[in-house]
């Protein structure tokens, strides 16, 4: 409620409600939450999930006052998928709230690294959604309408080989979700199976003026597109991608 008496993200994503908005000052997190209907055994299930239609908008000042405004390049706010230990969460950022039209969630303002997707035929299935541990080591988005804002997705990966190669290292957005990024960086994401920027798959996305840049993986290292899906880009760059 107030720059002064703050509360840690996974509560606030746990209790806040649709249509408000979480502030988040300079710093690194990591998620301490398990995945719904996820294993809670397995540390790699914790994720920042979104399962609500809120605003996440990081990029404010590291020990904030009220009446502070957001500044993404000056006050880096990373959420981190570096667990400790050698671990690493399969997704960063999950984003779960089931499509509604009128309603979206909005990301603002943040850097989603260090998510390691591994073995895509593992599942779990939330809101009669399938989302696989293996796809968007970033971002995991289903059946869902996002907004991503001046945010980095860098330095994600996928793992494992044969049957068991991740796909789309950085952002996997699947069943007929709805996908836009203004000013946003997708750079220098790593997948030991296909798609190594973006993966759109049976859903749309429209990318306004962002890069995407220097990732890897099977095929379609910048963006991919398949099957049944649209994108659309304007005034942005990719490049120096590979297969």
């Amino acid at each position: 409620d107030s720059w002064s008496d703050p509360t840690s993200l996974a509560d606030a994503l746990a209790k806040i409600e649709s249509g408000y908005t979480i502030f988040i000052a300079a710093g690194t997190y990591t998620p301490s939450t398990t995945i719904t209907n996820g294993n809670p055994d397995d540390v790699s299930d914790k994720t920042f999930e979104i399962d609500k239609y809120i605003t996440v908008k990081g990029g404010f000042p590291k020990n904030p006052s009220e009446g502070a405004t957001s500044d993404p390049k000056s006050n880096k706010t990373i959420l981190s998928g570096n667990l400790g230990s050698g671990a690493e969460a399969y997704h960063v950022v999950t984003v779960t709230a089931p499509k509604q039209d009128g309603k979206k969630v909005v990301i603002d303002g943040v850097t989603i690294t260090r998510g390691n997707a591994y073995d895509r035929g593992n599942r779990i299935t939330i809101n009669d959604i399938s989302f696989s541990r293996g796809n968007g080591g970033g971002m995991n988005i289903g059946n869902s309408i996002v907004e991503i804002l001046n945010t980095e997705i860098i330095e994600n990966k996928t793992s494992g080989s044969g049957a068991q190669a991740g796909y789309s290292a950085g952002v996997f957005a699947h069943s007929a979700s709805e996908v836009t990024f203004r000013n946003c960086k997708v750079n220098d994401n790593e997948a030991s199976g296909n798609g190594g920027g973006i993966w759109i798959d049976r859903s749309v996305a429209y990318i306004y003026d962002s890069e995407i840049k220097g990732n890897s993986s099977g095929t379609a290292g910048g963006v991919h597109g398949y099957p049944d899906a649209e994108v659309y880009v304007y005034n942005s760059t990719i490049s120096e991608n590979k297969g």
